[in-house]
């Protein structure tokens, strides 16, 4: 059974892929310096907070609830 972390990473994959965007050029639209941050929440291995989660809808135009 996959984390929540792992299911939040996949449909966070999912939706940047859809939207043609690359880790780097994501985590630069969210005014983050390197795609790290977007790599680590799309392996599930780090949980994403409530202020980024926030940051990531607004830049791919959903609502956080949709992570």
């Amino acid at each position: 059974m996959k984390t929540i972390a792992e299911q939040i990473g996949e449909r966070l994959k999912t939706i940047r892929q859809n939207r043609g965007l690359s880790m780097g050029r994501l985590a630069k639209l969210c005014g983050w310096s390197g795609s790290s941050r977007i790599a680590n929440y799309e392996a599930g291995t780090r949980s994403i907070g409530a202020e980024d989660a926030i940051t990531l809808g607004q830049v791919l135009g959903i609502s956080p609830a949709e992570l």
